[in-house]
């Protein structure tokens, strides 16, 4: 294998062979070798086995880290499992900030099992890049034990991590299993601001009790939390309606912007109703939410009787009048008006008032009123899209509402204001984590 035609297994093959003895002649041998990743392969059997002062290569391995050949990089990172962690961890830590998706893979395998702090930040940054880079740091994190899932925990909560990161921390601790991962994602189920990292804590919840149903869970903060959703999803519906009336009455409304709104509005007030069932899996697994969502959202009107009924007797009496309300076959008015028996709408006024055959001012006023309020939403797309289309109707948007204007009865305020707001996350049950 040394005398192979293939470089990098001559590589491979001299890491193997110095592993498990030193052999100053044939390393020497080898670092005259034509191929760079040969050679940098014999470089480093030189710096474990001390036949070389690390200072005299100093500078050939920053030459490799900095401006090294791909193949150079590669096998620079490859040797990093038999060098002392302790004299070469910065090699680890340059290489990882490297853009090479070969190498970066090959640094997570590297330092998997070894226990050096400074490892811990390098591994946490490659969640952010490709699936195979991410899921190799992942293995890694969890061979690193307890201080690796603490050290991720305080990533969740400082918010100090890039968005990139951020929105795989969740997947990441779901890995480790125990009570104490489940804590670590209901802390942040209850903190976290990003609606689509929520999102991701839920799955990383739903997958932890699935996998272990002995877990303790806050039912009240669960609960609650469902409760927050459904108050979202209410006050989606009612600027949809509002909207949609306009548009009904008003051809000038049809505007590409609107295009795009209104179905956002649409998608949102879906994904806030399946993030509900979600959260429903996490209380109890062994009801098979998925199931019953599945029937829900069905073509098929047998399926969703069945799933409706299947709610009617499964889900806690706190959430499901409004949640029978959201999902019942019935007009978007009528689920409007049932779910305003359990919730305030920010768009009440303006609901009221066209409710009927509004004066054409009147309902331009609520109209405009309307896309006033959706300005201020916490989702940038739905807040720009509202300003735009503002802007295509002629409407004045210069001054913006406030938590004032909207009262306390106002679940706009809530999802803007309040760590728990109303959650319309990014959903769907597959995707990548």
């Amino acid at each position: 294998m040394l005398k192979h035609e293939d470089p990098l297994i001559r590589a491979a093959a001299l890491r193997v062979y110095t592993a498990r003895q030193d052999d100053p002649k044939l390393i020497a041998q080898m670092s005259r070798d034509a191929h760079p990743a040969v050679r940098t392969a014999a470089l480093l059997s030189q710096l474990k086995s001390g036949a070389t002062k690390p200072a005299e290569k100093l500078t050939e391995l920053q030459r490799i880290v900095n401006m090294g050949t791909s193949e150079e990089r590669l096998a620079l990172a490859q040797g990093l499992r038999n060098l002392d962690p302790k004299r070469f961890s910065w090699i680890a830590v340059e290489l990882s900030r490297l853009e090479d998706e070969a190498v970066l893979i090959e640094v997570a395998r590297s330092i998997n099992g070894k226990r050096e702090k400074e490892f811990l930040p390098l591994l946490a940054r490659m969640l952010g890049k490709s699936r195979d880079v991410r899921e190799q740091a992942r293995a890694s994190l969890v061979a690193y034990g307890d201080d690796a899932l603490e050290f991720l925990a305080e990533e969740l909560q400082s918010g100090r991590s890039t968005r990139s990161v951020r929105r795989h921390l969740p997947r990441t601790v779901s890995r480790f299993g125990g009570q104490r991962a489940f804590d670590i994602l209901m802390q942040s189920l209850a903190e976290e601001e990003d609606h689509v990292v929520r999102f991701k804590v839920v799955r990383g919840l739903g997958k932890l009790r699935a996998s272990d149903a002995t877990l303790r869970v806050d039912r009240e903060q669960v609960l609650t939390t469902c409760e927050f959703a459904l108050r979202g999803a209410t006050t989606i519906l009612g600027f949809r309606v509002l909207l949609e009336r306009g548009l009904a009455r008003e051809t000038e409304y049809a505007t590409p912007a609107s295009e795009l709104l209104v179905p956002l509005l649409v998608s949102l007030q879906g994904k806030a109703t399946e993030y509900v069932f979600r959260l429903m899996h996490v209380l109890e697994p062994d009801d098979d939410y998925r199931i019953v969502y599945s029937g829900i959202v069905s073509s098929d009107r047998r399926r969703r009787a069945t799933s409706r009924e299947l709610v009617e007797n499964l889900v806690p009496d706190r959430i499901r009048g409004p949640l029978l309300a959201m999902i019942d076959d019935q007009s978007d008015a009528e689920r409007l008006q049932r779910l305003r028996s359990y919730f305030d709408v920010p768009a009440a006024k303006e609901l009221d008032a066209t409710s009927g055959e509004p004066a054409d001012d009147l309902l331009r006023e609520s109209y405009a009123s309307c896309l006033l309020m959706l300005s201020n939403a916490p989702l940038e797309a739905v807040a720009r899209l509202a300003v735009y289309h503002a802007q295509e109707l002629g409407f004045d948007m210069d001054t913006r509402p406030s938590v004032s204007d909207f009262g306390e009865r106002s679940a706009l305020a809530r999802i803007r204001f309040r760590p728990r707001g109303p959650l319309v996350p990014e959903m769907g049950y597959g995707g990548a984590g």
